[in-house]
């Protein structure tokens, strides 16, 4: 047989062992089942009662709901004279879910001239909270908020719910009218606004006297993120 056809049976037989090989490569291998990561995000919950057990024929005072677009929205009081101490029940609740939250509560005064300033503003909540005996749980700031002065009351703790039921926060429950009034006031119409502020303390601060402050600036407007916007509040519905 000649050289040439030895050398191309060699070669023929070469390529059948390489395919031979190839078809029944393998290798040692193993997997696992997919781990799936669910995240359920967190929220805050709070909700503002803000009540009179006073109703028109039960007493001198009367005080009935403040409807807009005929929800209710407050209280209105009519006939006040000074000296009047005015049932007015206002506390805060959060939800059993919520999570740890910085709680604040924001009191302005608006209406006709003359609208009783923020010194007179904070006598009278002052008296109220300590009638019912909550002053020193709350901290009380001066603030300017869309233009208007008020006074911002911060809770003296970080709320943590325990899951299993609502936390209530008492605030006042009546508002004495100051004696002093004298007739600068006749039939004038002023609005006492209550709002109910509150933001998540993980990840807010490193100590609480850090997180009130930042609290603060935030309600009024004043908290800027990375990009120079506000940092603002948004209702949970």
């Amino acid at each position: 047989m000649k050289k040439k056809n030895i050398l191309m049976i060699a070669l023929s037989l070469c390529l059948i062992a390489v395919i031979a090989v190839s078809g029944t490569l393998a290798y040692f291998t193993d997997t696992t089942d997919a781990s799936t990561n669910t995240f359920t995000m967190g929220k805050v919950n709070i909700k503002l009662w803000d009540e009179t057990g006073i109703k028109p024929g039960e007493g001198e005072e009367v005080g009935v709901d403040h409807k807009e677009n005929g929800v209710k929205t407050g209280i209105d009081y009519t006939g006040v004279m000074p000296g009047d101490t005015l049932d007015k029940d206002v506390w805060v609740s959060i939800s059993y879910d919520s999570a740890p939250s910085y709680m604040g509560i924001l009191v302005t005064f608006e209406g006709d001239d003359p609208v009783p300033n923020v010194t007179e503003l904070e006598a009278m909540l002052k008296a109220a909270l300590v009638a019912n005996g909550v002053k020193d749980e709350w901290t009380y700031n001066p603030v300017t908020v869309d233009g208007k002065a008020g006074l911002l009351y911060v809770y003296h703790e970080i709320v943590r719910p325990d899951g299993q039921k609502a936390t209530e926060l008492p605030f006042i429950t009546n508002i004495h009218i100051p004696e002093a009034w004298n007739n600068a006031y006749t039939s004038k119409t002023f609005n006492i606004k209550v709002k109910a502020y509150a933001v998540q303390a993980d990840n807010f601060a490193e100590t609480f006297e850090e997180g009130r402050e930042k609290f603060v600036q935030m309600v009024e407007g004043k908290l800027k993120d990375s990009s120079g916007n506000p940092i603002g509040f948004e209702k949970v519905d």
